[in-house]
């Protein structure tokens, strides 16, 4: 069995990791760690601690909470997860990591007005 980071889960939540192929599983939101643990082997998972977390990218639809967010880890890599619970999910991340490194998700209109502005300075 799997030993977790964690000693205390504070929110467990279905989830689907997003790398290609969907892997199905459960995030486990901790007093030490962010945990992804795959629902059909558990020995395949997951777990970075709070330190590695650079930031949390989460899509935001009005005032609305998305299901998609990424975790950008301190060497840049950006791992995407899905869930139907993402807002309460943040809430728990929020006061684990600190509210100024959850941050929107640039939308696919945020980004052509980005590129066309770069390209008018030019």
């Amino acid at each position: 069995m799997v030993e977790s980071l964690n000693t205390v889960h504070d929110h467990v939540v279905d989830a689907v990791f997003i790398s290609g192929f969907a892997k199905y599983g459960q995030i486990m939101v901790g007093d030490r760690a962010f945990e992804f643990f795959k629902n059909g082997n558990p020995n395949d998972h997951f777990a970075f601690r709070w330190s590695e977390i650079e930031k949390i990218e989460v899509e935001v639809h009005g005032e609305k909470v998305g299901r998609f967010f990424a975790l950008i880890l301190e060497n840049h890599q950006k791992l995407r997860f899905s869930s139907n619970q993402t807002g309460p999910l943040m809430r728990v991340i929020r006061d684990r990591i600190g509210n100024e490194k959850i941050i929107k998700a640039p939308t696919f209109g945020r980004s052509l007005t980005k590129l066309f502005r770069k390209r008018r300075k030019s």
